[in-house]
């Protein structure tokens, strides 16, 4: 899964993707802090968007949504997306209703490498690592 837009959660709050540092704090589901150890720029092929958050991640992220894991595109052991409606479970708890859009196109993102760490928030959105 690649960030291709959006603020990361971290311990000095959100920052844009494309200016964490190795070592940075990064927030996780849980609300517990954890190391950045490596990020890696890659391509990818397909994006998906948000018609309510301008997050933007590749076409393949997890998200975890108020119901589960859930994904665009079929994933084993992840239950698929039937209509593009998504139930997003937001960090203070609330849930926002939203609606994901599947493109083709390519995208430059940001594979992140978390200590002990299997999700994170991205403009308030929690997704799977």
């Amino acid at each position: 899964m690649l960030v291709i837009k959006g603020n990361v959660h971290t311990s000095k709050g959100p920052i844009p993707v494309e200016e964490l540092q190795e070592g940075d704090l990064l927030v996780d589901r849980g609300h517990r802090a954890r190391k950045l150890l490596k990020i890696e720029r890659q391509t990818a092929e397909g994006v998906l968007k948000f018609s309510r958050n301008a997050a933007v991640l590749s076409a393949d992220a997890v998200l975890l949504t108020a119901y589960g894991a859930r994904s665009a595109v079929s994933i084993d052991g992840v239950k698929q997306l039937r209509d593009g409606a998504v139930s997003m479970a937001l960090p203070n708890y609330r849930v926002v209703q939203d609606k994901i859009l599947l493109s083709e196109e390519s995208g430059e993102g940001y594979k992140l490498t978390v200590e002990d760490g299997e999700n994170i928030f991205v403009n308030d959105y929690c997704v799977k690592l």
